[in-house]
C-alpha cells in the first residue's frame, strides 16, 4: 500500500473514533435547537467496531433519535425524538444485553 493511500485509510479510520462528533447538531440548518440528551459512561469497549455495535443496537430503541458513541471519551450520547420519553434504562440494558457496561447520567 502506497504512503498517501495508508495515510488517507489511517485519517479515515481516525476519524471515525475520535471524540469530535461529525454528525448533525442542533446548530445545523432546520435542526431544533432543543435537544433532550443523555450521556452515559460505557466500558468494555476495544475498538471502533464495539462503538459502532452499541451506536447500532441503541438506535433500535424507541424515541432514540441519535446515538453517538464517543470512542475515546468512553461515552454514549443519545438524543430523544422530540415527544419522546427519556428511558435511560432501556439504554443501559440494551448496553449491557451487547456485552459492554454502561452507566446513566454522565456529565460531558
Amino acid at each position: 500500500m502506497s504512503k498517501r493511500i495508508m495515510a488517507a485509510w489511517v485519517w479515515v479510520v481516525c476519524v471515525g473514533c475520535s471524540s469530535g462528533d461529525v454528525s448533525a447538531t442542533a446548530d445545523a440548518p432546520g435542526a431544533s435547537a432543543e435537544v433532550d440528551r443523555s450521556t452515559y459512561a460505557v466500558g468494555g469497549m476495544t475498538c471502533v467496531s464495539c462503538a459502532n455495535t452499541i451506536r447500532e443496537g441503541v438506535m433500535k430503541l424507541p424515541g432514540v433519535a441519535l446515538a453517538t458513541v464517543l470512542f475515546v471519551d468512553e461515552q454514549l450520547v443519545v438524543d430523544w425524538a422530540p415527544g419522546a420519553t427519556r428511558d435511560d434504562a432501556a439504554v443501559v440494558a440494551r448496553v449491557v444485553e451487547l456485552g459492554f457496561s454502561a452507566e446513566a447520567g454522565v456529565t460531558p
